[in-house]
């Protein structure tokens, strides 16, 4: 949907640009098995029954998916975790086995470098929307005019601004820089001139590695975070910064900072925790 009013298209902030699925739709997936439910789909149908989403920006947190119940032979063999500390031991049982390899997996996938966080808690879903997206924002961008959301900017990462506003005088100085914030996915782009554009050298994307999810859990939504840390690009694929092909060199320190740190660039003495509520899934 459109971010801000455009004068130009005639848009208007929240205006949709293609079709979504709507709320509260219920679906049945059936499967057909010559000797019995296979276990690893059935444990990949509860991870995405839990964890997952449809759509196009279901990473985000859109089109959260909630599995009500698994059904065999006409019996109920799996149901919904009915309380959050359910939902937290249903998810650790699941995923534990997955999460032992310490190997660096070659894409996204549940590894023992993976990590999974309850990260909020609200009342209604869009509320756990809008509390992502809204410390998302106010960790990643450096503001209009040093504000952000109304609020002062925390102005981190300086040397990405930088690499954008002062490209010329920069890059002469940090021929091989790219902004930090590629860990969060490719494309990573400004505007729309192409001395802004950041993208694989040899591929049109690579997804950000977490994921957020929304889930229903009794009365209140839970917002949770998977992060899959894998071999971000193929070996030696380097990445284009605004048409120059640069090394990568990916800090994965930028997305656990955001999960775990305080409010504030640097944060004062007493300085709240970005998500007070946040309990650890699997380390």
């Amino acid at each position: 949907m459109a971010a801000f009013n455009n004068r130009n298209t005639q848009e208007t902030a929240g205006q949709l640009h293609r079709s979504c699925i709507n709320e509260k739709q219920t679906f049945t997936v059936k499967l057909l098995f010559r000797n019995g439910m296979v276990p690893s789909l059935r444990d990949a149908l509860i991870a995405f029954g839990m964890l997952g989403g449809l759509g196009s920006r279901s990473r985000h947190g859109l089109g959260s998916v909630a599995l009500v119940k698994i059904r065999e032979y006409g019996e109920d063999t799996w149901v919904v975790p009915q309380t959050a500390d359910e939902y937290r031991t249903t998810l650790m049982q699941l995923i534990k086995t997955c999460c032992t390899s310490q190997s660096v997996p070659p894409c996204s996938a549940f590894s023992g470098h993976s990590r999974i966080d309850n990260l909020l808690v609200a009342s209604n879903p869009y509320d756990a929307l809008d509390m992502f997206g809204k410390a998302m924002l106010l960790y990643r961008s450096w503001g209009r005019h040093g504000q952000v959301l109304g609020a002062s900017s925390e102005k981190r990462f300086q040397d990405d601004h930088d690499w954008f506003r002062n490209a010329a005088t920069f890059r002469n100085n940090n021929p091989e820089f790219h902004p930090k914030r590629v860990v969060f996915g490719l494309p990573h782009n400004y505007w729309q001139h192409p001395d802004t554009h950041i993208t694989p050298e040899n591929h049109e994307r690579r997804s950000s590695p977490l994921l957020f999810h929304v889930h229903p859990v009794d009365t209140q939504f839970v917002g949770v975070t998977v992060l899959l840390k894998s071999q971000f690009l193929p070996t030696e694929e380097k990445i284009n910064a605004g048409g120059k092909m640069v090394p990568a060199e990916i800090d994965w320190s930028v997305i656990t900072n955001f999960l775990d740190g305080k409010v504030g660039n640097p944060p004062l003495s007493g300085a709240a925790d970005r998500f007070p509520s946040k309990t650890q899934v699997i380390p």
